[in-house]
């Protein structure tokens, strides 16, 4: 089997092409008009900041010390997009330290929960539709299809990051 060089040229760009799509939607690029990294966009269609959960179903874990080794394992693998399809490294960063696009998780300082582990189980859920500081709206689950446990994982991840 032969390939032809513009048939390569020509998967490349259909890759890059769909992989510069999942990028923009991951981090809300077509949903929310873009101005700069530091502008509200105000839509009244949607709630100020991310409403607090229910009570969780019993059995949920909602105190980090419930957090083991493996779970934040796993919530590291799907933040970096190795797992589940997950997407958050791209507006935060590989580090974690925050983008144009999305905050820093690493430096206590929260603009839409209060930091403990269950706010940000409810931020990953619900996403952050009208952030406050960045132009670029949370989807839930940052765009991916995640479960409860790996929501759990992810969430236990960022919640390891702030804790000394």
């Amino acid at each position: 089997m032969m390939r032809t060089r513009s048939g390569s040229l020509t998967r490349l760009a259909a890759v890059t092409t769909v992989g510069a799509s999942v990028l923009l939607a991951s981090c809300g690029g077509e949903d929310e008009p873009i101005t700069d990294a530091r502008t509200v966009v105000e839509d009244p269609s949607h709630p100020p900041s991310v409403p607090p959960a229910p009570n969780p179903p019993a059995g949920d874990v909602v105190d980090p010390s419930g957090l083991s080794p493996q779970m934040l394992a796993a919530g590291d693998s799907i933040f970096h997009g190795q797992l589940a399809g997950g997407t958050c490294f791209t507006c935060h960063g590989a580090d974690a330290k925050g983008t144009a696009i999305g905050p820093d998780l690493t430096d206590r300082t929260w603009l839409n929960g209060d930091g403990t582990y269950q706010s940000i189980v409810n931020i990953v859920t619900l996403g952050v539709p009208t952030p406050k500081e960045f132009a670029a709206a949370m989807p839930p689950m940052g765009g991916a299809s995640l479960t409860p446990d790996q929501v759990k994982a992810v969430a236990g991840y960022v919640y390891s990051l702030n804790v000394p």
